[in-house]
């Protein structure tokens, strides 16, 4: 799973969108990218919390900062085909400034994905300490019975 989100952020992350002969299509297949990338990051944190590595507030919390990604994403793909009607209407001007608003806004979209995927982490190593702490407090009580 992780090797298949470092390839989708890779992909998402280097492609390219100025000066491609079909933004419409880059900035589609971006979006599709980093969706797969929230996919398997959501899908990490369930596995996470199913095997006890994580805790349910944990879990919620992660899903919480998905839900922060979906928002941003999900105006990006509004965005997305508002532009592609405006091309086809022929409204160029007007679709350029769509144009430059979503190559503003992927930088955010992927930022969402980086604070989703560092609240895995996070949360990860902290409910880690938690458990290697109780164990050894656990392991201490029982050294002096």
């Amino acid at each position: 799973m992780k090797r298949l989100v470092a390839c989708a952020l890779v992909v998402a992350f280097c492609l390219p969108l100025t000066g491609c002969e079909d933004f419409a299509k880059n900035t589609e297949t971006t979006i599709k990218m980093l969706t797969v990338a929230h996919d398997g990051v959501i899908t990490s944190a369930s596995i996470a919390y199913k095997h006890d590595r994580i805790s349910k507030k944990q879990l919620l919390q992660i899903r919480v900062a998905g839900h922060a990604f979906d928002a941003v994403r999900e105006s990006a793909i509004n965005l997305l085909e508002q532009y592609v009607q405006l091309e086809a209407q022929g409204k160029d001007a007007e679709a350029q400034g769509i144009k430059q608003t979503l190559i503003d806004m992927l930088p955010t979209v992927r930022q969402e994905l980086g604070m989703l995927r560092k609240a895995l982490s996070d949360a990860k190593d902290e409910y880690q300490k938690l458990k290697e702490g109780a164990l050894y407090e656990e392991a201490r009580l029982a050294s002096r019975s």
